[in-house]
């Protein structure tokens, strides 16, 4: 949502201001702690991550099936940057089947199918060592996803994972293509974080002069949000394209 484009110091004020009774003591906590556990996670403060997220299970399941999700694929993506690939697995799977539930809105069953299937895609296209990514059958994840504009975040997502699988298949052209297209989706939902990750990739499919002064507008972006892992990972490919 928009809330996570606030940067991290006013998301973290927000959340504590609501982190006391009687909200601490509902169901709703929830929605708090997986919303400090998300901040921690972005700062890399693991050790507060994984304890508001414990936090959170128990009043999730009463929270409802959409906060079920958000507490789940958070602890999928820890387990895989762990290495865990098996837990994460576990993890879809079970979730999986609340893609379906009738508490969630078309937009919001969308978006999470999405999440899903960039998580899934993601053990394809990064393997554990020793194994062989599959950048075809990822993308095939991704053409499977339903394309409605209503749903900006799912249109964004499609297209993010569309663009990373067919500039490593070889078409950095359609690749490029791709990224600008999800730009623009995260542009129309007003998702800023998402449209720093869309420049992020496509800086490094287009010629190396264009590559850097998108990588500079997404650094300047992302310094703005108070990300530290998205700015990191912008640096990243900063450095991948000087060494072009």
């Amino acid at each position: 949502s928009r809330f996570a484009d606030l940067p991290t110091s006013t998301r973290l004020e927000q959340l504590r201001q609501w982190d006391r009774p009687p909200v601490s003591e509902s169901s709703i906590s929830a929605w708090i702690h997986v919303g400090l556990a998300s901040v921690f996670h972005r700062t890399r403060d693991l050790e507060a991550c994984a304890r508001h997220l414990k936090q959170a299970q128990p009043a999730a399941e009463r929270a409802g099936d959409a906060a079920v999700l958000e507490v789940s694929l958070l602890r999928a993506r820890i387990a895989t940057d762990a290495g865990d690939r098996s837990a994460a697995v576990a993890l879809f799977d079970a979730v999986a089947p609340l893609l379906e539930s009738t508490e969630l809105s078309r937009e919001d069953a969308l978006s999470y199918r999405a999440r899903l299937v960039g998580q899934r895609a993601y053990q394809l296209t990064k393997p554990a060592p020793g194994e062989d990514p599959n950048f075809s059958y990822a993308r095939q994840l991704f053409e499977d996803l339903e394309q409605d504009p209503r749903a900006a975040f799912a249109c964004f997502r499609r297209n993010t994972g569309l663009a990373y699988c067919t500039w490593r298949l070889g078409d950095a052209t359609e690749g490029a293509r791709l990224a600008r297209r999800a730009a623009e989706f995260a542009g129309d939902g007003g998702l800023v974080r998402f449209r720093i990750m869309a420049l992020n990739m496509l800086s490094l499919m287009v010629e190396p002069e264009e590559g850097r002064e998108i990588s500079e507008r997404a650094e300047r972006l992302a310094r703005q949000l108070e990300d530290d892992d998205l700015l990191e990972r912008v640096q990243r490919r900063a450095r991948k394209i000087g060494n072009v």
